[in-house]
């Protein structure tokens, strides 16, 4: 959050007191010294990493120590405890406890070679020939569960068209709509990082189609509830994830149609509602990106075929932007 515009300089005078004596307090912070081969590892590069996200680099002094800078010892809580990872290509990252997850290394190739505390004192040392096995490293667990929601639009290829009205009523004004806003609900349970069974739940406005001609009007309406189980398949690229799935999805249609018969279409009015359901194959595709060790937004997307006998044959395609929470 940003400070207000509006404070007066009175207002801001205790805060710039209140952080100087907090920088005061925490002091410098310790000292890193790095070592390979038995000798001071020097102008190797730290990058620095918080639940917050990156926070730039450090270099190794020709001694092989580095510190962490003053602005990001300031902006952090003194006893903030961070480890040091290795990748197999040799990178260094320091990395804040629970921010794990924005190292772009897979999890079982990194090597933890220590820890160390933001308000530590002294030379700590890290020899980049020994280090964790990758088995002690801190590990996601096999099975995450994860839940939110979204909102998006669908889109429909042939469903409630004006090519019905048209071909008994040629000289017939008829418009139609074929895209539907709405929301939906996920779950998913994740197994790896590689892996995961997803269930969606998603409710969409009725689309319309409005008609009238000499002897008619016609108001209609074509109205979905959509729920999709899948297997999914992620290829993680850091804190982002792409992922492909296919299952089956359960659909139900609501159909109204008004339609008024005679002289300008006044008289002879008649309602008919349809309720028909259907189940059917779903393939879809998405890309998730972690914003938080907890929280992820995605997009989503989903296409399907929903056809019952002679009544109406539909390809539907939804795109779904959401949000969701690691709950385990």
């Amino acid at each position: 959050m940003t400070s207000s515009q509006k404070l007066s300089g009175l207002a801001l005078l205790p805060i710039f007191l209140i952080t100087a004596a907090l920088t005061s307090a925490q002091g410098n912070g310790p000292t890193l010294r790095f070592t390979k081969d038995g000798k001071p590892d020097v102008n190797r590069q730290l990058n620095l990493i918080f639940k917050t996200g990156p926070k730039g680099t450090t270099a190794t002094a020709p001694d092989g120590t580095a510190t962490i800078p003053g602005n990001i010892l300031s902006a952090n809580k003194p006893h903030t405890h961070m480890k040091v990872y290795q990748c197999p290509d040799g990178t260094l990252y320091v990395v804040e406890d629970g921010a794990e997850g924005q190292i772009p290394c897979p999890e079982k190739k990194r090597r933890r070679l220590g820890g160390f505390y933001l308000d530590d004192s002294g030379t700590i040392e890290f020899n980049e020939d020994a280090g964790t096995t990758p088995s002690s490293v801190s590990q996601n667990p096999l099975v995450t569960v994860w839940a939110g929601g979204g909102v998006g639009y669908k889109q429909f290829t042939s469903a409630n068209t004006c090519q019905t009205i048209l071909v008994v009523f040629p000289s017939a004004t008829c418009n139609s709509s074929n895209k539907s806003a709405g929301f939906n609900f996920e779950g998913a349970l994740g197994f790896t990082r590689y892996l995961a069974a997803s269930a969606t739940a998603g409710w969409f406005a009725a689309i319309q189609r409005n008609a009238t001609a000499a002897a008619l009007t016609e108001k209609s309406s074509f109205g979905p509830q959509v729920q999709t189980l899948t297997a999914q398949i992620i290829l993680p690229i850091g804190p982002a994830s792409i992922f492909g799935e296919g299952g089956g999805a359960f659909w139900q249609i609501n159909m109204k149609e008004t339609q008024g018969v005679g002289s300008g279409g006044a008289s002879n009015s008649v309602t008919s509602n349809v309720h028909v359901s259907g189940n059917s194959a779903v393939e879809g595709a998405g890309v998730r990106l972690k914003i938080w060790p907890r929280v992820a937004v995605q997009v989503h997307y989903q296409r399907f075929q929903a056809q019952k006998g002679n009544l109406f044959s539909e390809h539907n395609n939804e795109v779904l932007f959401g949000v969701l929470i690691k709950l385990r």
